[in-house]
């Protein structure tokens, strides 16, 4: 039996799928989290049926120094010092992204960028289903497929949304993504990553993972996204004013050119992996837009009042 260590249980799923995955292969797991129980009620909730340790509100070196494998939360920060204490004593240094993208046997999408993540994801998702192409959705949007990635079958293509941190602290080379695209890299959380430059180098991996038969979708209008290009092992892409558009996206209710970005580079993913473009035509017009990312809340004296207050990015 190895002691595992969940470093981070966080309120996004990812940690609880750790601690669940490794609990029900027989090892002790313990997780650990600065949140207390009243900030975690309802991950701890959905826990109560494995034998777990916790250790909440804090966090022991002890654990660490004890550890044989660590489980790292996306959100820790690089150079943690448990971190480094635990590799120090030969602890092995996982996280649940990395674990999920070892198991899936189908072939992958995936999706990273600053901004318009969650909707290229779901825009690709829906053409692909519209297609009859058997489809699963998760990564940073939400929904960690670590407890469902080995029952997917090699037909299911698994769209993943990623994000610099998983990036960033992914273990190994083994991530290779039959496409992806990255929609927009401006500076974000930089109280995390050290500079603007480690960000960009995160991102980055994405357009490195994708092997030379895949597909690699990039913006024509950033700086940051076309260096990539130089990177890449895949064909590249294009999508932005005046780039071919590969389906009729003519009825996509989205607000704002950015989200017809988003469409495109989601016709480009879902087109590499077996879809119909009148399937993604038909799916870009059914699709409505996520909650808080302009959302439409109705008109009232003529002026129209949008919700986009998911959007932290002054670009």
């Amino acid at each position: 039996m190895n002691r595992v260590v969940v470093f981070g249980l966080g309120r996004f799923g990812g940690g609880a799928a750790a601690a669940r995955w490794f609990a029900g292969r027989g090892e002790r797991v313990v997780v650990t989290d600065l949140a207390g129980e009243t900030k975690l009620a309802a991950t701890l909730a959905g826990l109560a049926d494995l034998d777990l340790e916790f250790r909440l509100g804090r966090h022991e070196p002890s654990d660490f120094e004890r550890a044989d494998l660590v489980v790292v939360n996306p959100a820790i920060p690089f150079d943690s010092p448990l971190v480094e204490l635990a590799r120090s004593r030969g602890a092995r240094i996982v996280t649940e992204f990395g674990l999920t993208v070892e198991l899936l046997g189908g072939p992958v999408a995936a999706v990273t960028g600053t901004n318009g993540k969650s909707t290229t994801v779901s825009l690709a998702t829906a053409m692909l289903a519209e297609s009859g192409v058997p489809v699963a959705l998760g990564g940073n949007i939400g929904r960690p497929l670590l407890n469902e990635a080995a029952g997917l079958g090699p037909e299911t293509v698994v769209v993943l949304e990623v994000s610099s941190f998983q990036l960033a602290w992914l273990e190994h080379d083994r991530f290779a993504p039959r496409a992806a695209a990255i929609t927009n890299v401006t500076g974000d959380h930089l109280d995390r990553h050290p500079d603007f430059a480690h960000y960009a180098a995160a991102k980055g991996r994405l357009a490195r993972a994708v092997p030379p038969d895949g597909l690699l979708a990039l913006p024509t209008d950033d700086a940051v996204c076309r260096g990539y290009a130089g990177e890449a092992r895949s064909r590249v892409v294009w999508f932005g004013p005046g780039e071919p558009e590969p389906v009729d996206l003519s009825g996509l209710r989205l607000l704002g050119p950015h989200n017809h970005a988003n469409a495109v580079a989601a016709a480009h993913l879902a087109l590499e992996l077996g879809a119909d473009p009148d399937a993604c035509a038909r799916a870009a017009a059914a699709f409505r837009p996520l909650a808080h990312r302009m959302e439409p809340l109705g008109e009232r004296d003529g002026v129209l009042v949008v919700d986009d207050s998911v959007c932290t990015s002054p670009e």
